[in-house]
């Protein structure tokens, strides 16, 4: 009966174990394909040899069909926007498509996403949120009509070409065909089902979606004249290979993309050829739209710098825009060092090497390609701070990005790694001020996704590595020491090792250290003016920070705080801001500022529906914990048959004789002990121990706070309820909730409803009775799989937790039911602060001074 949220709750795991096979599943079959179809190439060189002579016209006319594959997102964007009544600018509208296009097709997870950048934007301009929301809903509807339409029209008018790729009779691919194309009209009138009736819906799910991967796929196609398909074929090939690239959770759908189209097209193309061409492609639909929508974010950076009425620049749009570019430099940053790294795996092209040798040293092009390999390591470990808006990270990396133009030159006059680190540092500049937090490179602390992503790439530039030099004898006694112009395969060991050497110290140093920062428990002054401050503003559950187990941090005027814990690395705030609403966002910020300079994720726990924008506009993820209850005091009535067990357990307790009455610890001088005997028999009977954070625990100074419910039978107590009241009488919450073992089981809803007429009496007019955990959760076909998780935990998980019965219970009175949300940093941020905050609150409570 206690407001304990999640006591008890261990968050089932099934469904992301099933998502983590699925994943690694798509990896290892990536890998396999590589490993089976490597085994066929063997020649690197030739590879090279086809990338170099790709025909100028072919780069142009793919370069060309990649460009106009953003027409038809910026047409969706365009025809969502009317269709939802949302009327962006012309400029906000055509930055937050470009730049979300280009985030997407580059990363497309967790935060990274064109969701996050278009809402940003939309937000800048002064639009409504709900219907950003609802336009963004419409957007980023699952492409699978697509898939089906393309690949079922494929079945019934290129069966010739698909019978070059798939063994089958013409007769299996009329089925396919029809079976896939009914799939997609069944998808269709599920769409109209569920309500979105407009034919308009449907065309902006779809059209333009089909539209831009029939360009994608052009974009490869020209640069792949020798193919003996047809292109409806290849394009249904593009949007599969699209969909498990999308499925394998990594960067853009990177190796699995790639590994896909060899599968199917090896026997069409010479493998050089191929893979030569996917190499392009990759370069000219990925990271040019990424360096470009960067760059275009670094003017408006650059632009909002620049104060004074005839500037154009200076604008909310151009502000929030300048503090989305760290994340696209983070990106960048990663990137860069993916780059140095496989280059310092990869033989330098012999006429290149050549003209070095002709005017350099030897000792400088060994040089320059070793501690290139190593600013690329550096690279990998310093997004992180970039993306955190580090200014050390600033600095650091405007240093790499310098010494590796330099050493990009030195190594082997590498101009593609060049032509990608100019506008790395161009827009570093630009968006300078936007790196603002002053905490020490030191305390940038790498996340363990972010380790594993760099030992993916270091791991992946060894494989390169010994495909590049297959004919080499890397055990010979000498090969080590090799020191000479054409001693390629040596110069690459060495860099190699260098970078596990540095990456293995870095992540080591990362693992091993303890994480940092301190949540200090308030002094009495600070408890003191929390509570001046609660005293000030209608939040009766804001009391809890007067029980003195959570941290507090103020805004700049002192006029409103935070109550937070720290577990590990999650710094979790409990509830929204206390205070002036005004001073939130700057209070939040402060918060974030808190966390990230000691290495740590934020959450926001339990935050109301009515204040999820300032958290989004944080740039922080939402999901629901479940349903809050409030009683309307006011129209509460014992009246009508959904009150007739109220008014039993009213007639039962006069008749064994029970007498309620409210009062004070200061009012009945042995009251406390007499409570504390209550309390402890009922932890006894429950064999549990006091909790913390979101739940009140018996501690004597917070329980001399708070008014007090009594019932005693026969002169005693049997049952007492605790309640943190407002001055203005606007509303009342919950705190402690305890009887003894023997007391009647209606005990409980006899002195709920006489706190309730009581409070009603006195002129309150809400009575906030807690947290119901997965309530309100639905599966809904369009959900996302955190609520059809949660779903099936409220159905089935009441072994574990009793969930439905403490929503019976509390549903007794007629409460209205309020959500209730996490607002956490990551992709998986969320999740662990959820498991954090879980920690937080089944921690035992310790009295100030005990051990």
């Amino acid at each position: 009966m206690e407001k304990r949220l999640d006591v008890g709750w261990k968050p089932p795991a099934l469904r992301q174990w099933l998502s983590l096979a699925t994943t690694v599943s798509i990896w290892l079959t990536a890998l396999l394909i590589f490993i089976k179809l490597g085994a066929q190439v063997t020649d690197y060189h030739s590879i090279t040899k086809a990338l170099c002579h790709l025909p100028p016209a072919l780069l142009a006319g793919s370069l060309s069909l990649a460009a106009l594959s953003f027409l038809p997102v910026i047409a969706r964007d365009v025809a969502a926007s009317r269709l939802r009544q949302l009327r962006p600018s012309v400029h906000a509208l055509l930055l937050a498509s470009l730049c979300g296009a280009a985030l997407d097709n580059a990363v497309g997870l967790g935060s990274l996403t064109g969701k996050v950048v278009r809402r940003r934007l939309y937000r800048s301009v002064g639009l409504e949120q709900e219907k950003i929301e609802r336009t963004l809903s419409l957007i980023g509807q699952p492409f699978l009509v697509p898939l089906y339409t393309l690949f079922g029209s494929a079945c019934l008018f290129d069966r010739a070409s698909l019978a070059h790729t798939v063994q089958l009779g013409g007769g299996w691919f009329v089925a396919i065909g029809l079976s896939l194309l009914a799939a997609g009209g069944i998808a269709v009138a599920l769409d109209f089902k569920r309500g979105d009736q407009a034919a308009g819906v449907y065309a902006v799910r779809n059209v333009p979606e089909i539209l831009r991967l029939c360009l994608a796929a052009g974009a490869l196609w020209s640069l792949l004249p020798g193919l003996k398909i047809d292109f409806l074929t290849f394009a249904t090939i593009f949007a599969a290979a699209g969909s498990i690239g999308a499925a394998s959770r990594l960067p853009g759908g990177i190796a699995v993309f790639e590994a896909v189209v060899l599968l199917v097209l090896w026997p069409q193309l010479a493998p050089s050829d191929l893979i030569a061409a996917l190499i392009a492609f990759r370069g000219i639909y990925f990271l040019t739209p990424l360096l470009m929508a960067s760059t275009a974010l670094g003017v408006y950076a650059l632009g909002a710098r620049l104060d004074g009425p005839i500037n154009p620049m200076h604008s909310p749009l151009a502000e929030s825009a300048a503090r989305l570019t760290p994340r696209f430099l983070g990106i960048e940053a990663f990137i860069a060092g993916c780059l140095l790294v496989v280059s310092g795996a990869t033989p330098t092209f012999g006429g290149r090497l050549a003209t070095l040798s002709l005017h350099v040293p030897l000792w400088i092009v060994e040089g320059s390609h070793f501690l290139g390999s190593l600013i690329g390591v550096l690279f990998l470990f310093i997004s992180h701070g970039l993306f955190c808006r580090h200014r050390s990270a600033w600095w650091v990396a405007l240093a790499l990005s310098a010494a590796s133009l330099v050493f990009s030159l030195g190594k082997g006059l590498a101009y593609g790694e060049v032509i990608f680190v100019v506008p790395l540092v161009a827009t570093l500049f630009a968006a300078r001020s936007q790196f603002r937090s002053d905490s020490s490179f030191q305390a940038q602390r790498a996340s363990a996704s972010l380790l594993f992503a760099i030992a993916v790439v270091i791991a992946a530039s060894f494989a390169i590595l010994t495909f590049a030099f297959h004919d080499m004898d890397f055990a010979g006694r000498d090969f080590w020491w090799q020191f000479e112009f054409d001693a390629q395969a040596p110069r690459a060991l060495r860099a190699m090792i260098g970078v596990s050497v540095v990456a293995l110290v870095l992540a080591t140093w990362e693992l091993s250290r303890a994480p940092r920062g301190f949540a200090p428990r308030p002094a009495p002054e600070t408890l003191a003016k929390v509570a001046e401050i609660i005293r000030r503003h209608d939040r009766s559950d804001a009391s809890l920070a007067l029980m003195g187990d959570k941290s507090i941090i103020f805004s700049a005027t002192g006029n409103a705080f935070l109550m937070y814990g720290k577990r590990g690395r999650s710094w979790i705030a409990l509830y929204d801001p206390i205070g002036p609403r005004a001073e939130w966002p700057s209070l939040i910020d402060a918060f974030q500022r808190l966390a990230a300079r000691h290495g740590g994720r934020v959450a926001f726990y339990q935050v109301r529906p009515t204040n999820l924008p300032i958290y989004l506009e944080a740039g922080l993820s939402i999901i629901k914990l479940g349903e809050e209850a409030r009683v309307d005091l006011v129209n509460f009535t014992l009246e009508g048959g959904s009150r007739s067990n109220l008014r039993y357990a009213l007639k039962r307790g006069a008749k064994e004789e029970f007498t309620f009455s409210i009062t004070g610890v200061d009012q009945e001088a042995c009251l406390v002990a007499e409570l504390d005997a209550v309390s402890r028999d009922w932890l006894t009977s429950r064999r549990t121990t006091e909790k913390s954070f979101s739940v009140a625990a018996f501690h004597r100074p917070f329980v001399k706070r708070q008014s007090i419910a009594l019932v005693r039978q026969h002169g005693r107590t049997i049952a007492f309820v605790t309640f943190m009241p407002t001055s203005n009488k606007q509303e009342a919450t919950v705190g402690l909730m305890r009887h003894i073992g023997g007391a009647p089981g209606y005990t409980m809803e006899y002195l709920f409803t006489q706190l309730i007429l009581a409070l009603k009496d006195r002129g309150y007019h809400t009575l906030d009775l807690g947290m119901a955990p997965f309530s309100g959760f639905r599966a809904l076909p369009l959900t996302s799989p955190w609520h059809r998780m949660g779903s099936l935990i409220w159905q089935h998980a009441n072994p574990l937790y009793n969930f439905q019965g403490l929503r019976l219970f509390k549903g007794k009175f007629g409460p209205s039911w309020e959500p209730r949300y996490l607002a956490a940093s990551g992709l998986v941020g969320p999740f662990v602060a959820l498991a954090d905050a879980a920690a937080l609150i089944g921690k035992h409570f310790k009295e100030i001074g005990e051990a």
